[in-house]
């Protein structure tokens, strides 16, 4: 009799817990919940044109070539485009046509800087190559890579989206809203990696930005940018620090070491905002 208790209280336990998995936390595999374009209600900071672009790009190619080396570390280069302006702008409204959207000023200013073939080469303990991908290569995560998105959707456990507004350097990289992931579209990485440069549609600010995603193996998950020139600084700090063999500290908008020169991010134009960014519903 007590044999046959015990049994029937454990089913009952293992009963009631499979259920309580069930319905409880999100399952992997599960659809993600749909997500509503957001408008915030501030301005992203970006204040540039293609002009400073062109100026930041330059100053970025030509700092690449003269960075203080060890010997035998290999070459190190930078290249921008020779497309002129005017195929620029029908490459980017073409663009625009199949995105079904018109750009944000930051990214239409570093295609139109000549952006689109902007890559740096490093050969040293690793042979890197940042880029960021030409018109006909921007497109949504899904079509690019759909099981490495899906890989990040289902990574972490729930975000509150409150949490996922922080562009400050106490943001945390897990802490972004995984629903994003199938809308961001891929503008840039690693060659022989996943994508890791990402502009996010769904969000918006004032000035017409969109959000940028610094996304990355490296990290618990994504940096969040106000715009694409805000993460645009991030990527030449981090190219700068990796010439002086120093690293990127494991926030977006931390100051690189003294030794470390960084100026030509002030052609960038790209100035920091508020931490705490109240969003309102709708695009």
């Amino acid at each position: 009799m007590n044999s046959r208790i015990i049994i029937g209280a454990i089913f009952i336990f293992v009963l009631m817990f499979f259920l309580f998995r069930l319905g409880g936390s999100q399952k992997k595999g599960e659809k993600m919940p749909d997500v509503q374009p957001i408008q915030l209600n501030k301005d992203s900071g970006y204040l540039g044109s293609v002009d400073d672009m062109k100026q930041f790009l330059k100053c970025w190619s030509k700092q690449a070539r003269t960075a203080s080396r060890a010997p035998g570390d290999g070459i190190y280069e930078a290249y921008v485009s020779k497309i002129g302006q005017e195929e620029q702008l029908r490459r980017i409204q073409v663009m625009e046509k199949r995105l079904g959207s018109s750009l944000p000023d930051s990214f239409k200013n570093f295609l139109m800087a000549g952006g689109d073939h902007f890559q740096t080469f490093e050969n040293i303990e690793y042979s890197t190559t940042k880029h960021f991908s030409l018109h006909d290569a921007v497109a949504d995560y899904y079509s690019v890579n759909k099981k490495d998105a899906i890989i990040w959707e289902e990574d972490v456990g729930e975000t509150n989206i409150s949490d996922h507004f922080n562009y400050s350097n106490k943001q945390d990289s897990a802490q972004y809203y995984r629903p994003y992931i199938k809308h961001l579209i891929v503008v840039g990485g690693y060659d022989g990696r996943a994508p890791s440069y990402f502009l996010n549609p769904y969000i918006r600010l004032k000035d017409g930005e969109w959000e940028a995603w610094y996304l990355s193996g490296d990290l618990p998950g994504a940096y969040r940018f106000p715009s694409f020139a805000h993460l645009l600084r991030y990527i030449y700090r981090d190219d700068m620090m990796s010439k002086y063999k120093s690293y990127m500290p494991l926030y977006p908008f931390g100051a690189p070491p003294v030794n470390v020169d960084v100026s030509c991010e002030k052609y960038l134009k790209a100035e920091d905002i508020e931490t705490e960014i109240a969003a309102v519903a709708g695009s």
